[in-house]
């Protein structure tokens, strides 16, 4: 097993039968934002960490919105996908609170949009 096997299996561990809530603050990332949710739930699913993705689209008005509402999740077992929308730009901290709020999860991760 290698190191990192050793701290997925950690991660795997620790979280138990909880939930990981991974809050993702968005603003204008329109063109790689399907692509980078699909890339963190593979993941996640990979190692079976019951994880909710809560992207938080800061006002982008770019289309985020729109790539949030209908981002598919089929197929995941472990992956849930909670986004938020902010009704307008507020900076990354306003992002991260409506992310907090809405997490579910015991334990949560602060991950950039933009990885």
């Amino acid at each position: 097993m290698n190191q990192m096997d050793e701290k997925w299996n950690l991660t795997r561990k620790m979280v138990g039968s909880d939930r990981l809530s991974v809050v993702m603050p968005l603003y204008r990332l329109a063109a790689s934002t399907e692509a980078n949710l699909k890339q963190v739930a593979e993941l996640f699913e990979s190692h079976a960490i019951e994880t909710e993705l809560v992207p938080v689209d800061d006002g982008s008005g770019d289309g985020t919105d729109a790539i949030l509402a209908h981002f598919p999740l089929a197929g995941f077992k472990h992956v849930v996908l909670k986004p938020v929308v902010c009704p307008r730009n507020g900076g990354k901290g306003t992002a991260l609170r409506a992310g907090f709020e809405a997490s579910t999860g015991r334990y949560v991760m602060l991950l950039d949009g933009d990885l």
